[in-house]
């Protein structure tokens, strides 16, 4: 299960927004993968699209352009950042506008944790996990 602050879709910094009818990246605009197995599953999700391996992408030193050669790839979305997240998040159970406080929002009880939830009716509830990871967006900081 994720919870997820988004009123549209999951991704915070990482959607797209529509501005005068264009697909906007409006925080990260792409990624860049190390790892075979993330890259493979950027690739498999249809969403996204290799960036920058043409030589595009790279450092200006000693007022000379130096493409960048770190091995590393650079994805960007085929229809904006948050199709990249929309496709990794399918088939998970994603619930948004749920804030989870982060003060007596989450503990440990008996082996499992306590996720203070909206219950649906304006109040609420408790959801109960073997495992939670916490992704800050920086809404209290």
């Amino acid at each position: 299960t994720v919870f997820d602050t988004g009123k549209r879709g999951p991704g915070g910094r990482a959607s797209s927004r529509t501005w005068r009818g264009h697909l906007v990246d409006h925080a990260a605009q792409l990624m860049t993968a190390t790892d075979a197995a993330f890259s493979a599953m950027l690739k498999d999700s249809g969403a996204a699209v290799r960036w920058g391996a043409d030589g595009r992408v790279g450092v200006v030193k000693e007022q000379r352009f130096r493409p960048l050669e770190d091995g590393a790839e650079r994805w960007i979305g085929k229809d904006g950042f948050g199709g990249i997240v929309a496709a990794l998040a399918k088939g998970l159970d994603v619930r948004q506008d749920v804030w989870v406080p982060p003060s007596n929002g989450i503990r440990y009880q008996d082996g499992s944790w306590a996720v203070a939830v909206p219950d649906g009716r304006g109040g609420k509830g408790t959801a109960w996990f073997d495992a939670v990871v916490v992704a800050h967006n920086g809404k209290c900081a």
